[in-house]
């Protein structure tokens, strides 16, 4: 049964047939023998919900259940989101503010008012409320000696919110009395709700959950202009309920005596429950990586683009992973991407963060302040933290205050790249050029935030129109040094100390060691707010958001200006809005029709942001279709290759957040010459799941979200996946304790700006099965089940001296220690696989301060201790025919810190992490054969060194070793590229004897180089072996095995084998010409 007493409909509330309200909660208070996390503040969540009032009981919420498709379905769960985007469509139309308007309600210390306001629905009752008397007499006398009080109420208009900076509703409360009550002289308080349902759509991006209840003075009314008369305090203990869309606050009445009302508003925030759009777009959950561990459903669609003439190519595909949705929590930017919820398209950038004013010491400023040098790599969709690394911790102590030479950068999972931050990208919008270089272990190097590409010029007029044009890669907003020492800091104070500071570098420029290249394109979308809270001014620029228009390969460096792009990619927009409600542009009228957007955030050019006090980040953007192209070598005419349509909608959630960018297909149409040939599309089917745990926290809404549940191919076969259960339950199946929980649920710590942060849980889901059904006939049933053992594990949240120390918790998901996964299906054999994995539990933080001490067992019950580098690394996998195991790898993890520095907050490093040992077991006819191969690295690059075989463990004398060594070119950053392979049939602790123990011996030869001389562009030019050694010193002759010649572009022009036969391959156009590759000939052998 509800928690929550029936009650009648405010008055002037609006009823909605669309969506569902309420779902079911049990009061902690009427469950015995509840199961509740320790080191959680109950007293405080408490009084949090004992605060709220209900202002009525409304329906569950009705999603669908996480139900199991059985094998032998013959048809795929329906997808509902076509009925749930019909939904959003009438919510939307329905959202409207409430009227100016006034009213009078009677309070008593026995009843609660209920009144209508300009067709506001409010609540008021005196606190504290008086005890429900014992008998009906007790009672009346309670009735008669409680005076009423009598408290005057009215909505302001429109315009008079506006002008006193309030983006949302302002109101005044005047009681009739001139002296509190007898007896409550401390405790004499009125407690006032508004129901918010009418308009908690009327802007998007979860408009309604951000609202707060704050207190205004009261010359906002009169006197808006002085800035001192738009101060909003936050109502102490005010609460947001999004399930309910009610809003209450407390305040206390001593204040409210007669001739000095209060003004009160509920005025949106840049976060709430649903969400924080001052956050940036990248969510930390990115900032990790691991194996099949976390039970996440990952799915993939390759974008075929035309081959370059020569160098680099853009590796595209549009990706799903359910991770991503289970991230969307209350402390995240919660935006979709311009894709959809859950699908992402390649991309790659470093991002940094920066800390909340608010939370630096500068109380009412919505600005960003800077708090130290960090950055975020996200290269071809693999995210990974770069660590401010240096040798002298003094020196990098200084330069991690500056922004412009940040101490030396590695990647945290080191991996041989090179990453260089460098400033002087003149124009790019930072306030000193900064920009990155990120260089592979081949020498491939990826520019992020250059903005001009070489070659750039401004044409020698004073007309920046006719200057050649930019990537416009770079993303900056005004950044606050407030401490000594931090860039932009001046001592003349805090309004002196900001400057143009970037929060987001996009890849533009990749180019190899023959010049060729590939750029990217991007557009900007610009907005604006009151700085340093001045709204007397107009509002500064900054960069909201952006995405990426195009990209041009098949290029040469030295002609990105003057040349047209042989290959091409692009990227056409359209908005996010309901198309069926009418996008033709995004005004006051049209707002609702853009159910993601936070309307209420955007402020124009040349105006005064009265109520945009600082920075949020947002797109209006939606990506519709992609197509490659190649030049024609006429002009500037193109011929289309490929395109993919995606096609969108906006199914209603089921509860009161607002509807997200949902992807409802893809369809491709080839295009050669002038035929087309349009495939079927592929298409998605949605289940709406909540990620809140209901009754966690401020009993918020359930935050329901669209998640993938079928993807029907151009073939026509569906694949279904099924997802876990919630494992959660508030009040009855939560985990026992915060920081030992082993269940498939998280806390989040976030608050609204003002108020106490709250602790709210959320649901983490896994996939149990996945299921390939082709309606043909034409193959069986695919059937594959993941059953996840030993309990979930998690992290305490990485420190990375952004987030408050009070905000932080266990919330990092390192997945189970063993997954067992069984394929085949239910009619058929059957094999499984199971594999264990280490999730860097050791060493995390516990609740009483002490170090948690975590080892991993594999089967043959040797434990080794699951440190921190280690978290995704495979120790084990087995395989099974049935239940008899076939085969199993055990892996010994070895790890080198490269690089780390150590804060006032906490520790960040860099590591090497590779397979040292792995020891794998065969069954055969006469038992099992066991084989050990150890591998050791340089500590530089992490690249093997020796690799020792030792053969059947059963056998001695059929050990082997092989020696690697490498010819590096540091400068260029060549330092993948092997000189010498030598393998003998000795152990690698036995010095060889030559010839005797030798099994090959090769080396390589780079660039026309000789053997082991650093190459200048890595293209293998001869091939050598070992033929025979000289008596005198056993100093080995070699034989050339093959040679190679190369154009210009880096492209293999003749191939020589042992026997002197050559073939040669020619291109049109050559390495003199330019455009895109129309022939391709090699010749038959030539001796």
């Amino acid at each position: 049964m509800s928690s929550r007493p029936f009650r009648k409909r405010l008055p002037g509330a609006v009823v909605r047939r669309w969506l569902g309200r309420g779902a079911v909660v049990a009061s902690l208070s009427l469950l015995p023998q509840v199961v509740v996390p320790s080191g959680y503040d109950f007293a405080a969540q408490a009084q949090s919900v004992a605060a709220r009032k209900k202002l009525e009981d409304r329906p569950e919420a009705k999603i669908d259940k996480v139900g199991v498709l059985r094998p032998g379905t013959s048809k795929a769960p329906k997808d509902k989101s076509v009925s749930a985007s019909r939904k959003t469509r009438e919510r939307l139309k329905e959202a409207a503010w409430p009227k100016s308007g006034k009213a009078t309600a009677e309070v008593t210390a026995s009843s609660e008012a209920t009144v209508a306001v300009g067709g506001l629905g409010m609540e008021l009752a005196q606190e504290p409320v008086a005890p429900a008397a014992k008998s009906a007499k007790a009672r009346a006398k309670r009735k008669a000696t409680g005076p009423a009080e009598k408290v005057a109420l009215r909505v302001h208009s429109r315009a008079a919110a506006k002008k006193a900076g309030v983006n949302g509703v302002l109101l005044t409360v005047d009681p009739s009395r001139t002296e509190p009550r007898k007896g409550a002289e401390d405790t004499d308080k009125l407690r006032v709700s508004l129901d918010y349902s009418s308009f908690s759509d009327v802007y998007g991006g979860n408009f309604g959950p951000r609202l707060s209840l704050v207190e205004l003075p009261a010359c906002a009314l009169t006197t808006p202009d002085k800035k001192s008369c738009r101060t909003q305090t936050p109502v102490a203990g005010a609460d947001n309920d999004a399930q309910s869309q009610t809003l209450t606050g407390t305040v206390t009445a001593r204040s409210l005596k007669a001739g000095t009302p209060m003004l009160l508003a509920a005025a949106a925030d840049s976060s709430g429950g649903g969400g924080d759009y001052s956050a940036t777009p990248l969510s930390p959950t990115a900032t990790w990586e691991a194996g099949g561990s976390t039970g996440d459903f990952t799915w993939n669609y390759p974008l075929r683009v035309p081959p370059a003439t020569a160098g680099p190519a853009p590796d595209l595909s549009i990706s799903y992973n359910s991770a991503s949705v289970d991230g969307r929590t209350a402390g995240e930017n919660n935006q979709t991407s311009v894709i959809g919820e859950g699908f992402s398209i390649t991309e790659s950038y470093i991002e940094r963060k920066y800390s909340s004013c608010k939370d630096d010491g500068q109380s009412g400023k919505g600005d960003l302040c800077w708090k130290y040098a960090n950055a975020t790599l996200v290269l071809n969709g693999k995210a990974v933290e770069l660590v401010n690394a240096c040798a002298d911790k003094s020196a990098c102590d200084t330069a991690a205050l500056s922004e412009a030479s940040g101490g030396s950068w590695k990647v945290k999972n080191e991996d041989g790249t090179r990453v260089e931050h460098l400033t002087g990208a003149s124009g790019n919008g930072d306030n000193n050029g900064e920009y990155w270089k990120v260089t592979d272990a081949s020498g491939i190097q990826y520019y992020f935030g250059k903005h001009r590409m070489p070659g750039w010029s401004d044409k020698g007029t004073s007309d920046t129109a006719d200057d050649d044009p930019s990537t416009y890669s770079t993303w900056a907003v005004p950044v606050f040094g407030d401490d000594s020492g931090e860039p932009c800091h001046k001592s003349t104070g805090f309004a002196d100390s900001s400057c143009n500071q970037a929060w987001r570098w996009n890849l533009d420029y990749v180019v190899d060691t023959h010049d060729n290249a590939s750029t990217y394109w991007y557009s900007k979308e610009t907005n604006y707010y009151s700085k340093n809270a001045d709204t007397t001014v107009n509002g500064t620029a900054y960069t909201r958001g952006g995405y990426l228009n195009r990209i041009d390969y098949g290029l040469r460096s030295d002609l990105i200006y003057s040349k047209p792009a042989a290959q091409q990619v692009r990227f056409i927009y359209g908005q996010r809005c309901v198309v069926a409600n009418g996008c033709s542009s995004l005004t006051k009228d049209t707002k609702a029709n853009w159910p993601d957007v936070p309307y209420d955030m955007i402020c124009a050019a040349d105006t005064k942001c009265t109520t945009q006090v600082g920075p949020a980040f947002f797109t209006r953007q939606r990506l519709i279709d992609i197509t490659t192209s190649v030049w024609t070598g006429t002009g500037t005419t193109r011929r289309d290759v490929d395109t993919w349509h995606l096609s969108h909608d906006f199914p209603d959630t089921g509860d009161a957040s607002s509807p997200s960018l949902w992807l409802k297909s893809i369809q491709n149409t080839g295009k050669a010459n002038t035929t087309t040939a349009e495939m079927p599309p592929v298409v998605f089917g949605g289940i709406q799941m909540p990620n809140h745990v209901e009754g966690s926290g401020q009993d918020n809404l359930r935050y329901i979200k669209w998640r993938l549940r079928t993807i029907k191919s151009e073939t026509g076969s569906t694949l279904t996946v099924n997802y876990s259960d919630p494992e959660c339950i508030w009040g009855s199946s939560m985990p026992s304790a915060v920081d030992k929980n082993t269940r498939r649920c998280f806390p989040v710590k976030w608050s609204q700006s003002g108020t106490t942060p709250v602790t709210d849980w959320f649901h983490k889901y896994v996939v149990t099965s996945v299921l390939q059904d082709d309606p043909y006939g034409h193959s069986d049933t695919g059937e594959t089940y993941y059953d996840y053992q030993g309990g979930a594990g998690w992290a305490y949240s990485d420190d990375e001296g952004l987030t408050k120390p009070s905000n932080r918790t266990w919330s990092q998901w390192r997945g189970y220690g063993k997954v067992v996964t069984t394929f085949g299906n239910s009619e058929g054999p059957r094999s499984k696989k199971s594999t264990l994995f280490m999730r860097g539990l050791n060493g995390e933080k516990e609740l009483d301060g002490t170090a948690r001490v975590a080892k991993v067992t594999d089967s043959t019950g040797t434990a080794i201790d699951d440190s921190r580098q280690y978290a995704g690394f495979v120790r084990e996998t087995i395989a099974y025919n049935g239940t008899e195991e076939l085969s199993g790898t055990i892996n010994t993890p070895w790890s080198h810190k490269t690089g780390g520095h150590t804060y006032s907050w906490g520790t960040t490093e860099a590591w090497i992490v590779q397979a040292g040992e792995t020891t794998t077991r065969t069954k055969i006819s006469t038992g099992t054969r066991t084989v050990k191969q150890k591998t050791t690295y340089d500590t530089t690059y992490g690249m093997p060194i020796t690799v020792e075989d030792s053969g059947d463990a059963a056998k001695t004398g059929d050990e082997s070793c092989v020696r690697t060594s490498y010819a590096r070119n540091t400068s260029a950053w060549l330092v993948n590229k092997v000189s010498r392979t030598e393998t003998y049939s000795v152990p690698c602790a036995t010095i060889p004897s030559v010839p005797a123990d030798v099994v090959s011996d090769i080396t390589t030869a780079y660039d026309g180089k000789a053997v082991g001389a650093a190459p200048t562009r890595g293209d293998i030019t001869a091939t050598y072996r070992v033929a025979s050694y000289e008596v005198a010193d056993k100093s080995p002759v070699y034989q050339q095995v093959s040679s190679s010649t190369f154009d210009k572009l880096g492209r293999p022009v003749t191939e020589t084998n042992a026997l002197n036969r050559t073939v040669k391959t020619s291109y049109v156009p050559d390495d003199t010409g330019y455009g895109p590759l129309t022939s391709k000939t090699p010749s038959a052998f030539r001796t």
